[in-house]
């Protein structure tokens, strides 16, 4: 018996590994390193944020075709497939990135949210979109996520959070309701 209704998960760096370069994408950018991409491109004028989309879009394409499944992840996905457990993805990336990426390592949920649907995370709004379309309220549904922006939207929306952090993280994990470093220590939390 699972503890949640529902699950949602990010996708870069929750399910696969995409090994995006955010150093070499803040750097074409003339971002500062740990300044939010999305956030600071979205007030720059049409046209040069036209430009930094494309730019954005070309290394998540770049980071997708390199992309690999984090293990176990995959197959626990399945399981709550199985167990007819609705599932969700909430990813900062774009629409044809997230696709082409779910395509390309035959992953099946049945709701994706990316930007290309509303404000990124930490935004909580496409967390509540999923418990919303799930019919769940946000207390009953796991967020599974990596970074500070997974554990943000989670705490804004009220829903329970956990990060896969398989090496020491370089953030506050404050609130997360969980930290694993491999899939089979969520399945028997999520189980027990």
């Amino acid at each position: 018996m699972m503890k949640f209704r529902a699950f949602a998960f990010d996708l870069d760096g929750t399910l696969i590994d995409s090994q995006i370069d955010f150093i070499s994408l803040r750097k074409d950018l003339s971002l500062t390193k740990g300044e939010p991409i999305l956030e600071a491109i979205s007030t720059w004028p049409d046209e040069q944020r036209e430009h930094a989309l494309k730019l954005i879009h070309d290394y998540e394409i770049r980071g997708a075709l390199s992309s690999r499944r984090i293990e176990g992840a995959c197959e626990f996905l399945e399981t709550l497939l199985g167990h007819e457990i609705p599932v969700g993805i909430f990813t900062r990336n774009s629409r044809a990135t997230a696709n082409w990426s779910l395509e390309r390592h035959a992953i099946q949920v049945d709701l994706v949210i990316t930007r290309d649907e509303g404000n990124p995370k930490p935004d909580p709004q496409g967390l509540l979109k999923i418990a919303q379309d799930f019919k769940v309220k946000p207390s009953e549904m796991l967020f599974v996520g990596d970074y500070i922006y997974d554990l943000q939207a989670g705490l804004r929306a009220g829903v329970p959070t956990a990060l896969y952090l398989p090496a020491e993280p370089d953030f506050d994990t404050t609130g997360a309701q969980f930290i694993f470093q491999n899939y089979l220590q969520l399945q028997e939390w999520s189980q027990s």
